[in-house]
């Protein structure tokens, strides 16, 4: 029996206008950020099929103004809520230590 691929190609014709100077690499980066920031493609994904790091790969996400996290609304929540818990425990801390 065999399995099937992790991975397929997929070869794209693509014809833009003459003003348009963009290169078969950068058109690619485009799709796959495209497709990262839909939830198409994990992060790890998305640098594999750039043929890149995952470091990189955050900061080519960052001068996309691709989030690097994606938060709900819950995640969001709880994470507020803890920050807020923190800086409580910080403060008692500190006054505390006066």
């Amino acid at each position: 029996m065999q399995s099937e691929a992790s991975e397929r190609e997929i070869t794209l014709c693509l014809s833009l206008p003459a003003s348009v100077s963009l290169s078969a690499e950068q058109a690619k980066e485009i799709l796959v950020l495209k497709l990262l920031g839909d939830g198409v493609l994990s992060q790890s994904e998305a640098a594999q099929a750039l043929g890149i790091s995952r470091a990189e790969l955050l900061e080519r996400m960052a001068r996309a103004n691709l989030p690097v996290v994606a938060y709900t609304p819950d995640d969001r929540e709880r994470e507020q809520a803890t920050l807020h818990w923190l800086q409580e425990q910080r403060r008692r801390n500190i006054h505390s230590r006066e």
